[in-house]
């Protein structure tokens, strides 16, 4: 693997770092780190296990792939030359390839060790991160870099930042957390996270953004983001020489108030109406452009392969049933979100996940699932009686257990009743035996394989 240099240009700079009074160093417990051949310096503290790392620690090795640490530096080379990752790329899904980079979705519930680990590492430069161990209601959303041939690399592919999510988000938040790691700061590559982010809103027909508070790094990297955004918008309306706030944030997916402190920031704001209403005029917008030479070029490009989980429903109309996942490129042409049953599933997704407002057990080996007694009667007979019927003690006791049966494919089962979708990677085996598997358990338990969106 060769030497670990110091890298000069990965230690943070003061612009974008965080104060030196933020950054005291007996606060930290880890003064710095090698991620793959990188030496740069922390930040902030991290809750690192004591028993692990000690108290306090001078260097952490971290694998660059998987983001598994140590303090010895022999065992972390053994690691990083028998890691997996090192061969078969990062976890989770591709969804988004153009030129140098990528964005791979990680869900945090399939991939515990690996979420918690990077969560880990980012709290080192993150100060107001809170979840490191309960990660399986988050996906993560991983930028990687892909060196060009002529660059000479040892690492090959690298994780260089990550934006996580909620799966359900009560407040719209399309981000939880963000960040780019020192070495690639300052480099413009966070906007191509937060364009992901809000692209995904738009998919899902919700108006989001980033979770409060922001740190002051962070909200200067978002209003600079919104700032292009809302001004690439402006420029592109036809025949409109001005605009309003709440036109900008339908255009642009942004929320009303930060397109008003963005236009605040900018100086563009005009007089207000009669009614209250504040317009902008292009003209002043791009005499904006022009003196901060603002570059309106997007941060992803829709031509790029960009693909989502996203499912979107057929096109005869509102009522249509659902007809499966979609793999949806970006330049595709959305479905009408207004009548999307797809946010009804996202619904469903959420209680299937996290069990809330549950009054039925599902119990099978050592997994026990927090369900509804609604949507098991409604997806199966077998579970229609099982719930409804009071004879059966199933019924009075508002649990069942399902014996005879793999864990996992009743688990997949039970995440089609909600969502009519189920990851087949979960069991470990080939697509097919797993289809086989998941088919067989639904003939079994009475469950439709075709079946209209609930409720």
């Amino acid at each position: 693997m060769g030497s670990l240099p110091t890298n000069s240009s990965a230690v943070a700079s003061p612009q974008a770092s965080p104060t030196c009074e933020a950054r005291k160093p007996s606060d930290l417990n880890i003064h710095q780190v090698v991620l793959g051949d990188i030496l740069f310096r922390t930040w902030y503290p991290s809750f690192y296990p004591e028993g692990l790392v000690g108290k306090e620690v001078d260097t952490l090795y971290i694998c660059q792939w998987c983001f598994k640490y140590s303090t010895d530096v022999s065992h972390f080379l053994t690691h990083v030359r028998l890691c997996p990752h090192n061969v078969n790329g990062p976890p989770g899904r591709l969804i988004y390839l153009q030129d140098q980079h990528s964005i791979y979705r990680v869900d945090g519930e399939e991939h515990q060790l690996f979420a918690q680990n990077l969560s880990l590492f980012a709290k080192l430069f993150l100060d107001n991160k809170s979840v490191f161990f309960d990660v399986s209601c988050f996906d993560y959303y991983l930028l990687v870099r892909h060196p060009p041939s002529s660059e000479a690399s040892t690492l090959g592919p690298q994780i260089i930042g990550f934006f996580s999510k909620e799966k359900m988000s009560w407040d719209n938040n399309n981000v939880a957390c963000i960040l780019i790691f020192p070495p690639w700061q300052r480099k413009g590559l966070g906007k191509i996270l937060m364009g992901v982010s809000y692209e995904l809103s738009r998919r899902e027909g919700r108006y989001g953004g980033p979770e409060r508070p922001l740190s002051e790094l962070g909200r200067r990297g978002y209003m600079q983001f919104w700032e292009a955004r809302i001004a690439k918008t402006v420029l592109a309306m036809k025949g409109k020489k001005m605009t309003s706030v709440s036109d900008l944030a339908r255009e642009c997916w942004v929320l009303s108030e930060d397109v008003a402190a963005s236009l605040k920031e900018m100086g563009v704001l005009g007089p207000k109406r009669k009614d209250g209403s504040v317009c902008i005029s292009k003209k002043a917008v791009r005499e904006w452009v022009a003196r901060t030479g603002t570059d309106l070029t997007p941060p992803i490009c829709e031509e790029g392969q960009c693909r989502s989980r996203m499912r979107l429903p057929a096109k005869e109309g509102p009522e249509a049933p659902y007809r499966g996942t979609r793999q949806v490129c970006l330049s595709s042409q959305e479905a009408d979100v207004h009548h999307d049953p797809t946010l009804k599933l996202m619904v469903y997704y959420g209680l299937f996940t996290t069990g809330e407002d549950s009054d039925f057990a599902v119990q099978c080996g050592d997994r026990t699932w927090k369900l509804h007694r609604l949507v098991l009667r409604n997806g199966s007979s077998y579970f229609y009686e099982a719930c409804k019927d009071q004879r059966f003690k199933e019924a009075t006791e508002s649990r069942i257990e399902l014996k005879d049966s793999e864990p996992n494919v009743v688990g997949m089962l039970l995440q089609f009743l909600y969502t009519f979708d189920y990851h087949p990677e979960v069991s470990g085996k080939g697509p097919l035996q797993t289809h086989a598997w998941v088919y067989a358990a639904a003939d079994k338990y009475e469950v439709p394989t075709s079946r209209s969106c609930p409720g």
